[in-house]
């Protein structure tokens, strides 16, 4: 398996985005939140059209304790797919870990 600094260079160098999502779905399934989350967010990067690899760095980051920058990922998931209601649940879940409860609420409406 690739360490750490072997897996953030890895992410950097590989271009095909949907290996990245698979690779960073894997890790989060061991339980590699944080190395998931850096494959994550270089798929989110090499393709900001990707919907799912935005939703599950919103998801990643929640975990992480990350709400904050969560909000980023899930923000730009719902811009990219308005209708999607998982988008907007996690972005009001994490306004509301942040306080933000009128955005909460706005978010959890617009699921």
């Amino acid at each position: 398996l690739l360490g750490k600094e072997t897996m953030g260079e890895f992410a950097l160098h590989t271009k095909d985005v949907a290996t990245l999502a698979r690779m960073g779905l894997n890790l989060q399934s061991q339980g590699r939140l944080q190395e998931a989350a850096v494959v994550m967010h270089a798929a989110c990067k090499k393709d900001p059209r990707r919907f799912d690899v935005h939703l599950n760095l919103g998801h990643l980051l929640c975990d992480l304790g990350r709400p904050r920058d969560a909000i980023g990922a899930y923000k730009h998931a719902c811009v990219l797919e308005a209708s999607q209601a998982q988008a907007h649940m996690g972005l009001a879940w994490a306004l509301q870990e942040m306080k933000e409860h009128s955005s909460a609420v706005e978010a959890y409406k617009a699921a």
